[in-house]
């Protein structure tokens, strides 16, 4: 995540000022790279799933098997979204 933020000062900006003005965006920076999150998936499909698998993935013409995960993961949730 790229977080770019700009502070203007004047040249009469005390060091504690500085230092309190850091402090604000170093912690809203940090705050905002904690909401995302990192998942790591690893799974060996094999028979029945590994051939609704590719059956899927053939149907949505992704190469990817992360693609596809993805593509389902976010399908899924927008479909809990509707129905709630």
């Amino acid at each position: 995540m790229r977080c770019i933020f700009k502070a203007t000062y004047s040249p009469k900006t005390s060091q504690y000022e500085e230092s309190i003005i850091y402090q604000k965006y170093s912690s809203l920076i940090r705050a905002k790279m904690s909401e995302q999150e990192t998942i790591h998936i690893r799974v060996e499909l094999e028979g029945e799933a590994a051939t609704q698998f590719n059956f899927v993935k053939e149907k949505l013409g992704l190469k990817n098997s992360a693609e596809v995960v993805r593509f389902l993961i976010s399908d899924a949730a927008k479909r809990e979204k509707e129905a709630a």
